[in-house]
């Protein structure tokens, strides 16, 4: 959960991408109860924190010198966030 909310956008797509394939592959094995927990509590509330990330870097303009260059597609925070989801 707390790599799902990572300032990297590597880390924090890679967290994403590897919770929901864990509940994807193997939801059935731990029981209905578990997993729906697992969703509620883990995949829903990750979700909700990164939109709100996404609203908060929506609103902040980096400085230039701590700006990397990169593609046009991901050059603002609110992008790389959106990525995410």
């Amino acid at each position: 959960r707390v790599l799902a909310l990572d300032s990297r956008p590597e880390v924090r797509n890679c967290a994403v991408k590897s919770l929901t394939s864990a509940l994807l592959s193997h939801g059935r094995k731990v029981g209905h109860h578990c997993y729906q927990r697992c969703l509620q509590d883990i995949l829903l509330e990750v979700l909700a924190e990164i939109r709100n990330a996404t609203g908060l870097a929506r609103g902040r303009d980096e400085a230039a010198s701590d700006a990397l260059i990169v593609h046009h597609s991901r050059d603002t925070l609110e992008k790389q966030w959106d990525e995410t989801m």
